[in-house]
């Protein structure tokens, strides 16, 4: 067996392999939303490298399983990026089956159409079965026809809803630390969708500028799905141990309810902000969400294992030390900031931070890299 086993043809393999690494990380991480999405992504990607290293290596010459699954996996990379960014930006989000079902169709037509090819082929060239020769070639030039413009097609469609969606997601999400760094890596993300939408249109069109050599056009964008692996599989293991949603799964199991109670709480607090308010209690918030107050406690002890005060004074702590991070000349003082951010006694700040960060709010800011912070004592 004699392969070209050229630079390139080994950064793709090696980008493969290191992206079914990442997408196995992902499928035994459990606490890190959408990460069944981001896997399905993942393993469209590796399938397309390795497909690409089968034909540039030469290895097409020796077996011939990726001719009869072109333009399938390719399907799963839009809805699986639509979904894991929904997980993300929208604390406990749980996609409908049926919405699933719909916009990973496209891909399960296209792998039972692809799938019923292959059988075509076995039973013509292995079993025999000679009159299967017309529909057999019918069936390839259907499929070959309309497969690549349509897989960009609903690419297109899935990346302009992904930008929708991530717009209005990010009304009130920068003041929130946790779901701050959500929507960083979601957009960081999403500009590879969209630079792979533009570069993918290019492609598809550019035998109406030059004439080609078969396969060449391809190669740029191959290149770039290859590089987007490695970048992902470094970035996105990091992402995947900060970022974690703080709902047990089990919760939504054993009591539906308290899992919908304790949504409702998260979205409140994160793009509300009602930790602002330094009376707040746990009947305000049960009357401002509508719901009874022992479905929040319930639901707190059991998934966050933690209470109503701890909870509040989390996120009011989480808000004091982003405001500490980005702000490089803050006018007032440390416990001036800790008001405004819905403390009302410089005891309870000093408490539950020393609590939330095992360590005092001065020792904290002692310890930041910034060498610009500066607050008055």
């Amino acid at each position: 067996m004699q392969l070209d086993l050229h630079w390139v043809n080994i950064l793709i393999l090696f980008g493969a392999i290191q992206g079914m690494v990442f997408a196995c990380i992902l499928i035994f991480h459990r606490k890190h939303p959408g990460r069944i999405f981001l896997a399905l992504v993942m393993v469209a990607l590796v399938y397309n490298a390795l497909e690409t290293f089968n034909w540039s290596a030469g290895l097409d010459k020796y077996t011939s399983f990726f001719d009869f699954f072109p333009f399938v996996t390719i399907f799963l990379i839009g809805p699986g990026f639509y979904f894991y960014f929904k997980s993300l930006l929208q604390p406990g989000f749980v996609a409908n089956r049926k919405v699933i079902l719909l916009f990973f169709s496209p891909f399960l037509f296209q792998l039972t159409f692809a799938g019923i090819n292959a059988l075509g082929y076995f039973a013509y060239f292995r079993l025999g079965w000679k009159q299967l020769e017309i529909p057999l070639t019918g069936m390839f030039k259907i499929f070959d026809a309309y497969s690549e413009v349509w897989s960009l097609l609903v690419f297109l469609f899935f990346t302009v809803i992904s930008v929708i969606m991530v717009k209005r997601n990010s009304v009130g999400q920068n003041s929130n630390p946790r779901q701050n760094e959500s929507l960083l890596w979601v957009k960081s993300i999403l500009v590879f969708q969209i630079i792979l939408a533009i570069g993918w249109t290019l492609t598809l069109l550019s035998p109406m500028w030059y004439d080609e050599q078969y396969g060449s056009r391809y190669y740029p964008i191959e290149l770039f799905l290859v590089l987007f692996l490695y970048w992902s599989a470094m970035a996105g293991y990091w992402k995947v141990k900060s970022i974690q949603t703080e709902v047990l799964p089990q919760l939504k199991e054993t009591n539906p309810e308290a899992f919908g109670s304790l949504e409702m709480l998260h979205n409140a607090m994160d793009k509300e902000q009602l930790f602002l308010n330094p009376n707040l209690n746990l009947q305000i918030v049960a009357d401002h969400l509508g719901i009874p107050s022992k479905d929040i406690s319930y639901a707190l002890n059991q998934a966050g294992k933690t209470n109503f005060n701890d909870f509040v004074n989390n996120k009011r702590v989480e808000a004091f030390c982003h405001r500490m991070s980005t702000e490089t000349k803050p006018n007032l003082t440390m416990f001036g900031i800790a008001q405004e951010c819905g403390f009302n006694s410089q005891a309870t700040f000093q408490r539950a931070f020393k609590k939330a960060k095992n360590r005092s709010p001065k020792a904290y800011l002692a310890g930041m890299t910034d060498p610009t912070t500066q607050v008055k004592a």
